[in-house]
């Protein structure tokens, strides 16, 4: 699996300072292995880029689209005060935006809360800094997803959503 990071920003903005692309493609490779082992054992991906961007026009702070996930200056200069909350914060997106990248989707038509809620799962999973008592569709799925069964149903289904 090749990672590709692209930084738009300056020396001095958060992201270089406090996250950094050896941290990011550390975050990426982590978030691979967790999917492919727990969730996906399909749509086989060769790389994944993040690009930290300064947008030039209002966009989401966060957007995925095929192998390419898109993070923008918003999120990554907030007001998030500490270094490892902005760290954990950061994280948790990426570990969610990755799943995005492997995950089936029905070709656009299954049920956004399967696909929001696996990729809340991945967000939430305890191998990615999970917090006591968070809620989300995430924590709700956790219990059924790790049932084998569930799994590969879920895998199977999440790949032709809305076929007969």
């Amino acid at each position: 699996m090749n990672y590709i990071v692209t930084n738009e920003f300056d020396a001095s903005e958060r992201f270089p300072k406090d996250i950094g692309i050896p941290y990011t493609k550390e975050v990426m490779d982590k978030s691979n292995n967790f999917l492919w082992s727990t969730i996906f054992k399909q749509k086989p991906v060769d790389s994944v880029h993040v690009i930290i961007k300064r947008p030039t026009t209002p966009t989401p702070e966060v957007v995925t689209s095929k192998n390419q996930i898109t993070f923008n200056r918003g999120i990554l200069n907030s007001i998030i005060p500490t270094r490892a909350l902005l760290k954990w914060t950061f994280t948790s997106m990426l570990y969610h935006e990755m799943t995005h990248v492997f995950q089936w989707n029905g070709e656009g038509k299954c049920l956004e809360a399967l696909v929001e809620g696996i990729a809340d799962y991945a967000m939430f999973s305890p191998e990615n800094f999970a917090k006591p008592g968070w809620e989300g569709n995430g924590t709700r799925l956790r219990t059924m997803i790790s049932q084998p069964v569930f799994s590969s149903t879920v895998r199977a289904r999440s790949r032709v959503c809305g076929k007969a």
